[in-house]
């Protein structure tokens, strides 16, 4: 058992019900001397809960944060934790404190195929003081706002050390963080809401979305009233240094083609007594060749454990890590994924850190694609594009 009694004021529990709803198949206390909340919960795919919330308790006191690498103690006040439980919940794989010396909340998590856990909340942690935030790319320091700003933090799966940590916002009032999704490619997708006016939260400024505060109010404390939602995305994909590419797309999908089908085979379909069913299925196809080289500081690729995702204009598609085949020094996919049948080689051209990638695809809806078309290319944290005049035939 994690924790079979409730151990101070207020505690966090994690719950797992049967499928029927019928029977529990765990319950835990999960709780120090202090006050505790517990605010987002992910399962991943070997059904390990991973929660987030908040604890005041001091010292080492919440469960499991004794000897955690990323922060074993109490930074001072609320702090956030998080928290991964085994699967039969019957131990706890980590617990880490997250918060440095202000208050630091605990609201969304998710986690991704590779068993990461990113979290978001709210912090009033002054300087770099929240965990792992100094040297960040996105924001390094607390914005010196009238209240909070929201962070963004990934953990490895073992729950030993962080892959990023950043605060998310501006100096005109309070940001919040209060939901969290990631991608296939391990992009971060954060929601929550701000009193930041202008175009002072990060990333804003020329958005054609909204570039600007749209709220009537401000807030200096927690309360207000007026605040905006905000939408982020984070990728920390490192871009190659060079990038070209070329494509071909057969539009074999249009309306009246569909129409003249329908008209001409409706006797074959009574023939055959059912109905075929390449009628309600896109038939476009694209080839697309990209030559990229990796950057002087990159760490290299992974073909056979890291996801490659494939753009072509508005389609888009990811093949799952560990997908591809090593063969005589190239490495191949051919599969069907949501109905495309993909195949693709992955080359090294013994120039350096120059590769070529070819993919061939047919069954996509590109019905809507137009030159010129954006193409591109991630390989588990490395990407690129371009956009380019196609082949369109």
């Amino acid at each position: 058992a994690i924790q079979s009694t409730f151990g101070g004021i207020e505690d966090a529990f994690v719950t797992k019900l049967n499928a029927a709803g019928t029977a529990l198949i765990y319950s835990t206390y999960l709780g120090g001397s202090g006050v505790e909340e517990g605010h987002g919960i992910a399962v991943d795919a070997a059904g390990s809960a991973h929660v987030t919330g908040w604890t005041s308790t001091p010292g080492s006191g919440f469960p499991g944060t004794t000897g955690s690498s990323i922060q074993s103690t109490n930074g001072g006040g609320n702090d956030a934790f998080v928290t991964k439980l085994n699967a039969t919940g019957t131990a706890l794989v980590y617990s880490t404190y997250l918060g440095g010396s202000g208050i630091d909340l605990g609201y969304g998590i998710t986690v991704d195929a590779a068993g990461s856990a990113y979290v978001t909340g709210w912090t009033s942690t002054p300087g770099s003081g929240f965990p792992g935030t100094a040297g960040s790319s996105i924001q390094s320091t607390y914005s010196g706002g009238g209240g909070s700003d929201a962070f963004v933090t990934k953990l490895n799966a073992a729950g030993t050390a962080l892959g990023y940590s950043t605060y998310l916002g501006g100096s005109g009032g309070n940001d919040v963080g209060q939901g969290i999704a990631v991608d296939a490619a391990g992009n971060a997708y954060v929601t929550g809401w701000t009193f930041t006016p202008g175009s002072g939260f990060p990333g804003t400024a020329g958005s054609i979305i909204q570039s600007t505060y749209g709220g009537s109010g401000s807030a200096t404390g927690f309360g207000g009233s007026g605040g905006d939602a905000f939408v982020a995305k984070i990728t920390t994909n490192l871009p190659f240094a060079a990038f070209r590419a070329n494509a071909e797309i057969d539009l074999r999908h249009r309306p009246h083609h569909d129409e003249f089908q329908a008209r001409h085979r409706h006797h074959e379909d009574e023939f055959e007594g059912h109905h075929r069913p390449h009628h309600d299925k896109f038939e476009d196809e694209f080839e697309m060749t990209a030559i990229f080289t990796l950057g002087p500081n990159n760490n290299g690729i992974a073909p056979l454990t890291e996801a490659v995702t494939v753009q072509v204009g508005a389609f888009s598609t990811t093949i799952p890590a560990g997908s591809f085949k090593q063969k005589k020094g190239r490495f191949t996919f051919e599969g069907v994924i949501h109905g495309v049948k993909l195949e693709a080689v992955l080359r090294s051209l013994m120039l350096g850190n120059d590769y070529e990638f070819k993919v061939e695809g047919k069954g996509a809806n590109l019905t809507v694609t137009s030159n010129p078309v954006t193409v591109g290319l991630t390989i588990g944290d490395d990407s690129g594009s371009k956009t380019i005049r196609a082949k369109l035939e």
